[in-house]
């Protein structure tokens, strides 16, 4: 819990970028000016203030600030990626809200060898010679550090929008006492849509987003499915508008995602609310039953060789017998529609506003 007294004032701080974690900082900012909180935002990237003068999103009524006043009444919300704004303060009531934590762990120079190990799949010897790459590549990258020390995590508290970034803190001894679960939700036209209405619209059509990505796995199983059913359409969400999206996920009836999942991740969310099959890697939160709450047999293990023709057989299975697996999605819905509808409480269960000196 989290107190606000009379004078307090909320600072948010966001980088200006028209993506789903500043965006999720905006509706957190936007409920707490609704709740009567003086709320600022402040706009921060690569280790400076950028000082924009117009607010990113218009929904958000936020007052802008290109500074913080360090008071102990007052409150500093960051997400995870600008998690260092938090060592240039002493008085002010620190609190990170974890929006991807894999965006967290890769910003050191450790995690950042540590994810490039990973990815490429080299042995683990190999590490003193990736840390001499990054070095070479970056001489600064040695006084880019991020991460905080755990001392540093425990005297904080945490919001956090998935089970997989709460395994974290639970493994670096955050007290549960210190953290709280808030996840930003979707727009309100996602909310609990009629299945009948909807499934009238839906087409042979598998979509993706490639900016969240393995696309050398993805055109294996375009490639194989291919031979499979001919009539299958692969749609790639790119360079469209928020209404293209919406429409182009209405049509859908799959929607596969092999990349890595840093937090609950926006798009798999939309997509599942309207209504379609869901595929995934085991990458990030997509890997416990919480977050990505669909069976195991529909998440695979992409480094697998036979997991290309159990998706292509999967993908099939879902375009032919369509309804016939919706229904595997409803858990996953139900949170998705429970995080539209419970954000603003969830927000007054955080945030303790003594409204009797407001």
């Amino acid at each position: 819990m989290i107190k606000l007294g009379k004078n307090s004032k909320v600072y948010i701080v966001s980088p200006y970028h028209n993506t789903g974690g500043p965006k999720s900082l905006h509706q957190l900012a936007n409920n707490l000016i609704e709740k009567g909180i003086d709320v600022y935002i402040v706009y921060y990237w690569n280790g400076i203030f950028t000082g924009e003068k117009e607010i990113l999103f218009s929904f958000c009524k936020a007052k802008l600030a290109d500074c913080i006043c360090d008071m102990e009444e007052n409150i500093l919300i960051v997400s995870e990626s600008q998690s260092e704004v938090l060592n240039h303060y002493n008085k002010i009531t620190k609190c990170i809200w974890w929006l991807s934590l894999d965006f967290y762990l890769t910003s050191s120079l450790k995690g950042g060898v540590q994810k490039a190990i990973q990815e490429k799949g080299l042995p683990s010897f190999m590490q003193p010679i990736m840390f001499l790459k990054f070095i070479m590549n970056d001489p600064k990258c040695l006084k880019n550090l991020k991460n905080l020390d755990d001392k540093k995590l425990q005297n904080i508290y945490h919001m956090y929008n998935c089970e997989y970034e709460k395994e974290y803190l639970i493994k670096h001894n955050v007290p549960e006492s210190k953290m709280s679960y808030l996840c930003g939700p979707l727009e309100k036209q996602y909310y609990k849509i009629d299945y009948e209405t909807i499934s009238k619209e839906k087409q042979n059509m598998v979509v993706y987003n490639p900016a969240k990505m393995d696309m050398d796995f993805l055109e294996k199983v375009k490639d194989e499915l291919y031979f499979l059913n001919k009539n299958i359409k692969f749609v790639a969400i790119e360079k469209m508008s928020r209404e293209q999206v919406y429409q182009t996920l209405k049509r859908a009836k799959v929607y596969v995602d092999f990349g890595f999942f840093p937090g609950p991740e926006r798009m798999p969310r939309e997509a599942v609310a309207l209504y379609c099959n869901i595929i995934t890697s085991t990458k990030g939160s997509a890997e416990n039953d919480i977050d990505v709450a669909i069976p195991r047999k529909f998440k695979f293990n992409i480094k697998e060789r036979e997991s290309v023709q159990k998706v292509v057989e999967m993908i099939e299975k879902m375009i032919t017998s369509y309804d016939d697996y919706v229904e595997y999605g409803q858990n996953y819905r139900e949170k998705v529609w429970n995080q539209i509808q419970d954000f603003s409480n969830t927000i007054s269960n955080i945030f303790e506003v003594d409204n009797e000196t407001r």
